[in-house]
């Protein structure tokens, strides 16, 4: 009898959850001596809270269009050709009990999806080994794969190096008979589909350990961590070397090898983060704005695959329900954010400037993405205290989707200077080598409010007050502002008077154009987020800021108790919409909250 005219299997009902038992299903992967025989397995119901040995897989379920039958407890049972390629592997490497989402899980009962998925904060680290399928894809295994999947490994092995410099990386990338080889062979790693999709981030995130699987080879995932955070670190310094093309060019692929890195990177972060003091933790909004830089086609999923990730007090509060409207899926959790954090830091990647949405201003369509959706990034919201940390007092959400606030309108928008196309070069170069927000300045004003200098209040709004673009960056000191001052007056200066410029500064001109070549490259890793997307504007009380590209001239500029950074709201008739986030210099340190005419004047804001 042929696998098809088998009678089908269908799940038998888990026991309910109760106090004593969190009840789940495990595969058991039959043994066979002939790698091509069909897939045999058994399907056991099991309590987690008795802690039963088992490994979890995580990895892309691919076409769903296009299905294997597998024997599930002698009957016939498809999956996906990805899923069945990996059944294929595991047992080759000897597995036999496995938890797989798409077998475990019943997907013909949402009830019970609902009901599996929060309970995946536990299987992921209850399991012995969280096994990453970095096998191939929708095609079968080729064994001439294996000298290119042995090029890559070998590779990743010698960029085990902890704190690695520049001139070691260099020196290992180029070692070796075929070195663009190698470099090629790193894109079925970094360029697998696992690396795109959202669902696999907290799986790897959760375990305790980690192996990534491929066709003929294996690797732990701390190795694949070291090797990632060495090629990460030395990439950040090629601006000042010359590595070859064959490098440079992988790490132009966006869609392959860099796109990958970048993720496989997040990815690192944030498992280093789980072993962070619970102060130093990453926050909901980390993790959920994280969860954009990867793939999933649904978009309630933005919240519900990452669940496993959030502290308990929100977890244990969101009830996953697919047939709930997306936008209503959003303004409950947005909600559930506010309340336990007694912050309004959620509004700061909300409001017009993200993009078309059904949701209300006030709530982040998680669903929209960078770069298509063109939003500015975040501030750096934890660099800076405009409510002096003040709690959120007098917040309330309404039943008709209304948020209530209190504040202080500040000030109003006067002037925008508008950014010449949408190039991320031009956008950075509009506000560094023309400056023309502070030549728009000086025709309106002679003083800044804050009596400091205008260049230098223009230096820290185009920058955001920011060191630089990594997770490492920090304020900036005076002696930076300083730099960057000099920066800026070399670069509007003649030539003849450039060279002058140069000889001031000491005996060395060239350890001082080391220098300032360091100093250029730092301020335009700052300038470049803290501008694209965004707009230099003016108030009409002489500050300087940058601000969404949705702003109006009007719009208020106000700051919020229980919001870090100041925010611009537009008034509509009886209520206001939210535009977006905005840096001020002069407001960003609690200035106008410890100013006595201001502070008594709070306002309600009703957001929709």
């Amino acid at each position: 009898m042929s696998i098809e005219q088998v009678e089908q299997f269908y799940h038998k009902p888990l026991n309910r959850f109760t106090r004593n038992s969190r009840p789940f299903r495990l595969l058991d992967i039959q043994t066979c001596s002939d790698p091509s025989s069909r897939i045999e397995c058994t399907l056991q119901h099991a309590n987690l809270l008795k802690k039963p040995p088992f490994k979890a897989l995580s990895y892309v379920w691919g076409d769903g269009t296009i299905k294997v039958p597998i024997l599930l407890d002698s009957k016939r049972y498809d999956v996906t050709r990805n899923c069945y390629a990996a059944l294929l592997r595991l047992r080759e490497l000897g597995e036999t009990t496995v938890w797989i989402d798409a077998i475990c899980i019943d997907q013909s009962n949402k009830e019970e999806i609902s009901s599996q998925i929060p309970l995946m904060n536990y299987i992921y680290p209850a399991a012995k080994d969280v096994i990453v399928w970095l096998g191939h894809v929708e095609e079968e295994r080729k064994l001439n794969s294996r000298e290119t999947e042995s090029l890559a490994v070998s590779l990743l092995g010698e960029l085990l190096v902890e704190d690695i410099h520049i001139d070691l990386f260099l020196d290992i990338a180029k070692s070796g008979n075929c070195p663009e080889l190698r470099w090629q062979a790193m894109k079925i790693i970094y360029g697998h589909p696992w690396f795109q999709r959202l669902w696999t981030h907290q799986e790897l995130i959760l375990s305790t350990s980690a192996t990534f699987v491929l066709d003929f080879h294996t690797l732990h995932f701390d190795q694949f961590r070291l090797a990632t955070q060495a090629i990460h670190r030395a990439s950040d310094k090629f601006t000042f070397r010359n590595p070859p093309a064959y490098i440079t060019g992988v790490f132009k692929d966006d869609e392959g090898f860099n796109g990958g890195l970048n993720r496989a990177r997040s990815r690192t972060l944030a498992c280093e983060n789980r072993h962070y003091p619970p102060h130093k933790r990453w926050s909901v909004l980390n993790h959920v704005n994280m969860g954009r830089l990867f793939d999933c086609s649904e978009p309630r999923d933005r919240v519900y695959a990452l669940l496993g990730l959030l502290d308990a007090k929100i977890r244990d509060r969101v009830h996953v329900d697919y047939e709930k409207p997306v936008e209503e899926v959003y303004t409950e959790f947005t909600k559930l954010i506010i309340e336990s954090s007694r912050s309004l830091e959620v509004l700061v990647d909300a409001g017009l400037c993200r993009g078309s949405s059904s949701c209300p201003t006030w709530v982040q369509d998680w669903n929209l993405r960078q770069p298509e959706s063109k939003q500015p990034s975040a501030l750096s919201y934890r660099s800076y205290s405009a409510c002096c940390s003040i709690r959120p007092l007098g917040t309330m959400i309404k039943e008709n989707s209304e948020l209530a606030i209190r504040g202080i309108d500040v000030d109003s928008v006067l002037a925008t200077v508008e950014v010449p196309g949408d190039d991320l070069l031009a956008d950075s170069s509009h506000h560094m080598t023309g400056a023309k927000g502070l030549y728009a300045w000086k025709e309106y004003f002679k003083d800044y409010p804050t009596g400091c200098d205008p260049l230098h209040a223009w230096i820290r709004t185009v920058s955001a007050d920011m060191n630089g673009a990594d997770i490492n960056a920090r304020r900036l000191s005076p002696e930076l502002v300083k730099a960057y001052e000099l920066v800026h007056q070399f670069g509007e200066s003649p030539e003849e008077d450039q060279l002058l410029i140069a000889r001031a500064q000491g005996n060395d001109i060239d350890e001082w154009k080391k220098s300032f070549v360091a100093n250029l490259y730092r301020f335009q890793s700052a300038v470049i987020p803290a501008s694209v997307n965004r707009t230099f504007f003016i108030s009409r009380k002489g500050y300087m800021g940058m601000g969404p590209e949705t702003m109006e001239k009007e719009d208020m500029i106000c700051v919020i108790l229980g919001c870090n950074v100041p925010l611009v709201l537009r008034k509509l008739r009886d209520h206001y919409l939210l535009v977006g986030e905005c840096f001020v210099w002069g407001l960003m340190d609690g200035e106008a909250m410890r100013d006595k005419k201001l502070r008594h004047v709070l306002e309600t804001f009703c957001l929709r």
